[in-house]
């Protein structure tokens, strides 16, 4: 896994650690000030704002997209686990 899409990214805290395994990471969010956060954890991720509903990618743009919600924990322990068996 390469590249990354984290759609509301919140504070930045996962694609911190995505970055630090070498991934390309984008996020998305309406918020400003959330960008502006999550861009202290994160510099080195392109950020987006919009609407993740408006936004029309191209086909395998991405190896993961994520939203991170209640029940984040095993999901992300999964693909970190991939990520860094493959590097």
């Amino acid at each position: 896994i390469n590249k990354v899409l984290e759609i509301g990214p919140g504070t930045g805290r996962i694609l911190r650690i995505f970055s630090e395994l070498n991934c390309e990471t984008t996020a998305v969010d309406l918020s400003e000030e959330m960008i502006k956060y999550a861009k202290k954890q994160s510099p080195n991720t392109n950020f987006i704002k919009d609407n993740i509903l408006d936004i029309e990618f191209p086909d395998n743009t991405y190896d993961a997209i994520f939203k991170i919600g209640k029940y984040y924990c095993l999901f992300i322990n999964i693909l970190l686990s991939y990520i860094m068996c493959k590097k």
